[in-house]
């Protein structure tokens, strides 16, 4: 048996904590990608060195559909308007939108699900294709369960919260943050409102710098799509 060097060690060390980091929400994967990153710096703190990928699309803001099941507003009677509000939290007052709902033309379509059709620990999955040689989005989907798996709807709060963080992902996140603070975080605590963190902000503006007053940095020119799919939770 060969003696591994030290070196060696911690390269395989390193893999080990990705390996990790990317298990995805409440045990599940996250969608791989070899994409060039755009220069993590413009925006700071952030936690784009933990992701798989940092996407966008070729226009803001998102259009997203919401296919309401029938009983929704007997479910969140409270608040039958949550789905516009997960969207508008990606909104900072005075900086252009990420985000709008729409009813046709969406770019995004958010459907309603049993968990126990997601399988797992998992409330939430989005599912998107992208060019990895420029990092652009081309298409995305998101399916967000009703209930915990165990007969009981989920409360107002906590659903408006998974689908905040499934909206990250389809405006290009690609992965998840280590910081529990954050709405990316991949285990989402449920009883309260989760709303995007400063660090969640400026991961998804650097994917989106030349919206927000911040040179885009340059890419090479591809003449053949890279074209590829993954999910995430």
């Amino acid at each position: 048996m060969e003696r591994l060097s030290l070196r060696t060690i911690r390269y395989l060390l390193a893999a080990l904590v990705l390996l990790v980091m990317f298990a995805g929400c409440g045990g599940g994967g996250g969608g791989s990608s070899s994409s060039q990153l755009p220069d993590t710096g413009i925006f700071t703190p952030n936690y784009i060195s933990s992701l798989n990928g940092l996407f966008h699309w070729d226009h803001l803001p998102l259009r997203i559909h919401f296919s309401l099941p029938g009983n929704w507003n007997t479910l969140y009677a409270s608040n039958p308007d949550l789905q516009v509000d997960a969207g508008n939290e990606w909104n900072q007052p005075g900086l252009q939108a990420l985000v709008s709902t729409v009813g046709s033309g969406a770019d995004v379509e958010v459907t309603f699900v049993s968990q126990s059709s997601l399988g797992g620990n998992t409330q939430g999955i989005t599912r998107y294709t992208y060019d990895a040689s420029t990092s652009q989005m081309a298409t995305a989907s998101i399916k967000v369960a009703l209930d915990d798996g165990s007969g009981h709807n989920l409360a107002a709060n906590d659903i408006q919260s998974v689908i905040a963080h499934e909206i990250g992902h389809a405006l290009g996140i690609g992965g998840h943050s280590p910081n529990s603070s954050d709405l990316l975080y991949p285990s989402l605590v449920f009883g309260a409102i989760r709303y995007p963190s400063q660090l969640d902000f400026n991961t998804i503006m650097t994917a989106y710098s030349g919206y927000f007053g911040r040179s885009v940095p340059p890419t090479r020119s591809i003449t053949t799509p890279d074209m590829r799919t993954a999910e995430i939770e």
